[in-house]
């Protein structure tokens, strides 16, 4: 009897230890009374920004014992429908149902996701701006009306991802062209100088294969309006006649003289004559590959590069965007990645876990592994420290434009938001198309046809 009783305690203890390795070994604890929160996840296999996600729900889950958070990408549930429609399609049947399958939706910063029903976000959405943490926690002044007037009143969850425009410049060809790019403080003058120095460098090439292209463009998301806003804001340079929603005859006028600058270009052949065919997924890796000097970006490349080769990533080097006089804002801003709906099952808990997000020491980490800003309160002293050229251009631009961050989307504020899709010509002119009048000629015509008045 004794043996007996020594036997079954022995093996119970070989069986206790046996789970404690494993729990040390995944990192979890499985407990009956935990509470799962399903959380529909972002960035994957985007480098570290995948990485950050993945070691921020790890952490959380170790000190809140009583949750499990389970970490679900849209990939992972969709495969190769993570298109944009099929993704709002997808949430907003989960906003609608009685009960949602997930705590925590991605709403991927659209604030006009549910198209056909005004109000959707204040509906179906809890609102963070309501709870006094989250409003310490934030980046002063961003909770404005801006952004709740965007979500319909509404702030719906933490503005983690920051992120800048910038001309990324690759620093090899930059070398072999022979010029050194400015980081900052770039002219248009300084622009138009490595672009004609591209041109040189190709007219004394005798294989057709060494050939460089000045600028990166790619026909289905073409990012050139993000350089040619902020030039034109420049040549505007009148922030009250720039964030009217109207056009106008000052702002045609100013389009018109941006154009005229890009037409100096149009000589250098600063685009890949077979631009319009690529398709952008399949091709921006080929910036990594020495064959472009600049490509007009978000500052998350650093992320997209990451996960195709991180050695060669260290030759990229964000840039400010080109202007012809130093002006007050920059293309830039903050995203809302989440939302919790009122109708999820764990509700109070997910609320919980975005807001575990925006503390300090995660706004540290972002910054640290993206090299993007944010929108949570970080201490600016360990943030601003730049290991490298990736933060310092972060601090620099921070330091430079403040809280002074716009995100334009195609050409509203020279045409008005209701027509920011109209054929603006800036690549018909840069390839020597189209000349500036002839341009302008036809926005106006265009506008015309639509009946939208243009004002003094």
């Amino acid at each position: 009897m004794i043996l007996l009783m020594a036997m079954v305690a022995f093996s119970g203890c070989r069986q206790w230890n046996q789970q404690q390795q494993q729990n040390r070994t995944t990192g979890t604890v499985n407990r009956t009374e935990q509470t799962v929160i399903r959380f529909m996840g972002q960035w994957f296999e985007q480098g570290d920004r995948e990485r950050f996600i993945r070691e921020f729900v790890t952490e959380y889950n170790f000190r809140n014992q009583h949750v499990r958070v389970e970490l679900v990408f849209p990939e992972e549930i969709m495969g190769d429908r993570r298109g944009d429609k099929d993704l709002e399609v997808f949430v907003t049947e989960q906003l609608r149902s009685r009960v949602t399958d997930y705590d925590i939706l991605l709403l991927n910063n659209d604030y006009a996701l549910v198209a056909d029903e005004p109000g959707w976000a204040k509906k179906y959405l809890v609102d963070f701006a309501e709870i006094p943490q989250f409003r310490e926690t934030t980046v002063k002044g961003l909770i404005n009306d801006s952004i709740i007037g965007l979500w319909g009143g509404i702030v719906p969850g933490p503005l983690v991802e920051g992120f800048y425009y910038t001309l990324w410049c690759n620093t090899n060809v930059a070398n072999q062209v022979g010029v050194e790019v400015k980081q900052m403080g770039m002219t248009f003058d300084d622009f138009r100088t490595y672009i004609q120095a591209v041109h040189a460098y190709n007219e004394k090439q005798t294989n057709p294969d060494d050939r460089k292209y000045a600028l990166f463009e790619a026909g289905d998301w073409r990012t050139m309006n993000y350089l040619t806003n902020q030039l034109y804001m420049s040549i505007l340079n009148d922030d009250e006649e720039y964030f009217r929603d109207r056009p106008s005859e000052r702002k045609l006028r100013a389009w018109n003289q941006t154009l005229q600058l890009l037409q100096t270009l149009a000589p250098y052949k600063p685009l890949n004559p077979q631009y319009s065919g690529k398709v952008w997924n399949d091709s921006f890796h080929e910036f990594l590959d020495d064959r472009y000097l600049f490509f007009i970006n978000g500052s998350w490349m650093y992320s997209f590069w990451q996960n195709v080769d991180r050695q060669k990533l260290m030759n990229m080097m964000p840039v400010e965007l080109p202007v012809t006089r130093q002006v007050n804002n920059y293309i830039g801003g903050y995203q809302i990645m989440w939302g919790v709906p009122k109708n999820a099952p764990n509700r109070d808990e997910a609320v919980k876990f975005l807001l575990a997000m925006n503390d300090a020491r995660v706004a540290e980490k972002w910054v640290r592994y993206t090299k993007c800003p944010t929108g949570i309160q970080g201490k600016l002293a360990t943030v601003s420290m730049g290991v490298d050229h990736f933060e310092d251009f972060t601090f620099q631009i921070d330091q430079k434009y403040g809280k002074n961050k716009i995100n334009p989307l195609g050409s509203q504020y020279v045409f008005g938001f209701n027509n920011r899709w109209n054929h603006y010509f800036a690549h018909e002119v840069l390839l020597g198309e189209i000349t500036p009048a002839e341009a302008v000629r036809q926005i106006r015509t265009a506008l015309s046809n639509n009946n939208v008045a243009i004002v003094p």
